[in-house]
């Protein structure tokens, strides 16, 4: 373990002083005292309501009296307001590791405990009656019954909202499904195979980041967008950096919609203009609540998908809800975009998914919370492989493509998705750091440019596809975004030979010092955040902006550079005595490391910039 550098806090660093914002602290008061506490006042009194109106048509209340203490009000909804929660813990197991002492128990344990203590609140709560104590377990029954029904409502409520609807009659052109994260060598694994369509296992991402590689999809300036970070510069803000596919499909008439279950992931507050409809659940950084904040407040977070304009990412979230929703709202668009953040770190993994862990009632909540910096030697005491991260992402991903690909597999017969070029696909990989040789760090990405990050699975499907695959060839999101302007803006088919025929991915990115030997920790010219960004803006409406001490330009010099053919990738990572090491790999397996001098590498980057700079629509597109 001490042969790893490890850097990571910083970033957060920059978040955590965001949070401090006046405007976010704002935010959050409001939304408690709005949203939050009144959802939980309203469930509370409507459960203790219900119940003592079932208790009095079942004459179980017979006291003399006929009052009700405020004590016995009290226990009594703190007891069932407990069991929702408690069934809300029961379906996603793994949310335990929030509360702090309950999280060191095994689960199975935890659980039981837990509805103990509910039911036990809700026996004190009903002391007052002077019943038998036959009909008052009738009563603690019909609580908890009434404790799963404040569930099945909002469920309900999502099935109607989100339900599908019948095809509208203006086909896509193109439709774009992706999972955020999503490595080639785990979805094949898997069972990717099973999306109908070609599929190409040797594809890879122009810059494995969320925000920049959809920046660069939809027509952004691919030397700016391969130069930015974690959130929106001013300068995009101010509209330096247009979307030029996106424009071009406007003043055709042509509608594009994009769909995300994360707002703050791709950071459009204030940039829609270019899109017919963006829907997500909450604008930029007010998304924080429904992905980071809903694990604490269960009963609010089952709410969410019916509060919020679009599914969010709760650990109780269905895992189809968001595509469904997307595939609903988009009929009647030409371009429709799904990207759902399912798959983030952390991965809370529900009773279901668990059950791929033998025993899985046995281990400690706390134990499943993935580490982001080396953990000490006694954090590392009786530690198990049930543990990992990486586990648990591949048990997720299986999970989410089950769901998607059932889906998938119907949109051949739909009327609206069916004529369409559609791409099931992701923006980049996952890399899951090692600091020991069995365990690893949680999922990361957005760092820099090795296999891990940068492949990536796609399939292809619509009029004309075979079905059938291909892992020899280089398949670059630069070529897919090529073939996507020429369909929506020429009416082109896309067939695989047009996505495979370059075999040539280049990448760049200005890579991001996170994890590498301490003994060469020091030697590469990567970004330092502290060097780079002065801190954050934030604005009311959900933006969060960063405010760079150098520009693009400048940040430009000292950029990573990466070039795939066929499964062969070579990374050009810059040295700050000048020239670069050169990491070779063949699929996931490094297999050469070399140094170039200036010259050599100002050669290299060159050529791989003539490849990832070219315009859009420099092929014979006219427009």
């Amino acid at each position: 373990m001490a042969g790893l550098y490890v850097k990571f806090g910083v970033v957060n660093h920059f978040i955590t002083e965001g949070l401090q914002d006046p405007v976010t602290v704002r935010f959050a008061l409001k939304s408690f005292f709005a949203e939050i506490l009144p959802l939980y006042i309203v469930v509370g009194f409507i459960l203790f309501a219900l119940t003592m109106t079932a208790a009095k048509a079942l004459r179980i209340w017979t006291t003399e009296r006929g009052i009700w203490s405020f004590r016995h009000a009290l226990w009594t909804t703190l007891g069932l307001l407990g069991l929702v929660h408690g069934l809300l813990w029961w379906e996603v197991p793994t949310t335990l590791w929030v509360l702090l002492g309950l999280n060191k128990l095994p689960m199975g344990l935890a659980l039981v405990l837990i509805f103990v203590l509910c039911f036990l609140a809700l026996w004190k709560g009903l002391a007052w009656s002077q019943t038998s104590w036959v009909r008052k377990g009738v009563l603690v029954g019909l609580g908890a019954f009434l404790a799963w029904g404040s569930l099945w409502v909002p469920r309900k409520l999502e099935q109607v909202i989100w339900a599908p609807e019948t095809p509208v009659g203006h086909p896509a052109r193109v439709l774009m499904i992706s999972l955020d994260g999503l490595r080639q060598d785990t979805a094949k694994e898997v069972g990717f195979d099973r999306a109908h369509g070609f599929k190409s296992y040797n594809a890879y991402a122009a810059i494995p980041a969320t925000r920049l590689e959809w920046s660069i999809i939809w027509g952004g300036d691919a030397r700016r967008y391969s130069v930015g970070n974690l959130f929106p510069s001013l300068d995009e803000l101010e509209g330096k950096a247009p979307y030029e596919i996106l424009e071009a499909a406007k003043k055709k008439g042509l509608k594009a919609r994009f769909y995300i279950d994360d707002g703050g992931t791709v950071g459009l507050s204030d940039r829609t203009d270019a899109f017919d409809e963006v829907g997500m659940p909450a604008s930029g950084w007010e998304n924080f609540l429904n992905s980071n904040l809903a694990v604490h407040i269960p009963l609010y977070a089952a709410w969410m998908n019916v509060l919020r304009i679009f599914p969010t990412t709760t650990p109780w979230t269905p895992l189809d809800l968001g595509l469904k929703a997307a595939l609903k709202r988009g009929r009647g668009a030409d371009w429709v975009m799904y990207h759902s953040c399912l798959d983030h770190q952390p991965i809370f993994l529900s009773r279901s998914e668990l059950a791929a862990i033998p025993g899985w009632w046995k281990l400690p909540s706390s134990r499943m919370a993935p580490y982001f910096t080396v953990p000490s030697d006694r954090e590392m005491v009786g530690w198990r492989p049930e543990y990992s991260p990486f586990l648990a992402y591949q048990i997720r991903v299986k999970d989410i493509l089950n769901h998607w690909i059932a889906l998938w597999n119907k949109l051949p017969q739909d009327a609206d998705y069916g004529p369409a070029s559609r791409f099931l696909m992701t923006d980049h990989g996952e890399r899951f750091y090692h600091f020991t040789n069995e365990a690893q760090l949680g999922g990361v990405h957005g760092y820099g440019l090795d296999p891990w990050e940068s492949r990536i699975p796609l399939c292809l499907d619509g009029p004309g596809v075979p079905s059938g695959s291909d892992d020899t060839k280089a398949l670059s999101l630069l070529t897919v975004r090529d073939a996507v302007a020429r369909r929506l803006l020429e009416d082109r088919a896309i067939l695989p030979q047009d996505l495979l025929a370059p075999d040539d991915a280049p990448m760049r990115m200005h890579a991001l010092n996170f994890a590498v030997r301490a003994s060469d920790a020091q030697d590469y010219r990567e970004m330092d955040p502290e060097e780079f960004i002065s801190g954050v803006r934030v604005f009311p409406d959900g933006v969060w902006v960063m405010r760079y001490k150098k520009d693009f330009e400048e940040r430009e010099q000292d950029l990573t550079y990466a070039e795939a053919h066929g499964r062969i990738l070579k990374v050009y990572r810059p040295l700050k005595q000048g020239g670069c090491r050169v990491f070779t790999y063949d699929g996931y397996d490094q297999v050469n490391i070399q140094e170039l001098d200036e010259a050599a590498f100002a050669k290299a980057k060159a050529a791989i910039n003539v490849r990832f700079l070219h315009p859009w629509n420099a092929s014979d597109s006219k427009h």
